[in-house]
């Protein structure tokens, strides 16, 4: 192999100039982080995921606020000062979170609380190099805001709204009061983030999906409901081996125990997790659906994961289900096959 010198420039040294000796990428990096927009973007995603991530995996709320506020602070201004501001500023809406409830704008502990909140924000922008005022406007507004429910419903509401819409309020209030959009932004999503959704944090790692597969149509001789309940119990828990009795207890390398529970008067199954389970306190409760038309698997779970690590099976989860109905559809048509094949 031959080194390419100009690999760099992609093959093209007469079409870039390169003084500093960096390549292209890493004008385009510095670039970006010089864009405050971009920064305060980054800033906001980290004040979504980091403090759930960190509570999931044993920290306490403050030091989840105060880890995720030293990061935010540091993206988001782009210096070990703001890093420092962030992380007291954290540590200080999670106390407020903590000492402060209020249900009502118009009463004295939502004032109270907008109040604190204007001023952790007024201190923190001042510290920055920011207007008080500015850094006052964009928490405080975002609380009020809050405590009003902007963030419980409508197009504000959920994870990804909420960062939305803390972010427009934020930002907006900071420029009326003659501050900085992006700060303001990043501002209103640490006031929201941080202290009234960060006591909320389990509920990210909860999960829920529902499904119905139709199986066969009750004219053929072989969609039986007893016939069916039995190929469904051969196939309702991940790498089964053999047909479920009631009590069954499954181990699933990789995931879990389960302990299956069976009323066969209704054709109803329920697979609980252990405490080894990624999804504890979880359940997939399986059943049959019997109509004039057709018999059909209806599959319900939900759980809590252990940790964010274990998020992503939460998608595998459906679709596994989704093909163990495939597979007992295809054995009813087997056998639907088989007898007419044979009936002849």
């Amino acid at each position: 192999q031959s080194y390419n010198r100009y690999a760099y420039v992609r093959n093209n040294p007469g079409s870039l100039t390169d003084p500093s000796g960096y390549s292209w990428l890493s004008k385009k990096w510095k670039k970006a982080w010089h864009n405050k927009y971009l920064r305060a973007a980054a800033a906001i995603a980290i004040s979504i995921y980091m403090p759930a991530a960190l509570s999931s995996i044993g920290w306490g709320s403050a030091q989840a606020a105060m880890a995720t506020g030293f990061v935010s602070g540091a993206v988001s201004t782009g210096s070990i000062k703001g890093a420092i501001v962030g992380a007291v500023t954290g540590g200080l809406l999670d106390k407020i979170g903590n000492n402060m409830e209020a249900t009502s704008l118009f009463s004295r502990k939502g004032a109270e609380k907008v109040l604190a909140h204007g001023l952790v924000g007024g201190a923190s922008s001042y510290a920055n190099g920011g207007k008080f005022g500015a850094g006052f406007a964009s928490m405080g507004v975002t609380q009020a805001a809050s405590i009003s429910g902007w963030f419980d419903s409508g197009m504000f509401a959920g994870k990804y709204g909420n960062a939305i819409g803390s972010g427009l309020v934020g930002g907006t209030a900071s420029v009326a009061a003659g501050g900085d959009f992006a700060m303001g932004a990043v501002q209103g999503a640490m006031s929201r983030f941080l202290n009234d959704r960060l006591e909320h944090s389990k509920d990210e790692l909860t999960h829920r999906y529902e499904m119905e597969t139709v199986i066969c149509s009750r004219s053929g001789s072989q969609c039986v409901a007893n016939n069916v309940w039995s190929i469904v119990k051969n196939n309702s828990v991940p790498f089964q081996n053999g047909s479920l009795i009631d009590g069954s207890v499954s181990r699933i390398p990789g995931i879990g125990t389960v302990t299956t529970r069976i009323d066969d008067s209704s054709y109803t199954l329920i697979n609980q997790t252990h405490e080894d389970h990624l999804f504890r306190d979880g359940s997939v409760t399986r059943s049959l659906i019997i109509t004039e038309d057709a018999i059909s698997v209806r599959t319900v779970g939900s759980g809590t994961n252990t940790n964010y690590a274990s998020w992503g099976a939460n998608y595998a989860a459906s679709p596994y289900f989704k093909g163990l109905d495939l597979n007992i559809k295809a054995t009813i048509s087997i056998q639907q096959f088989q007898h007419d094949f044979y009936s002849r």
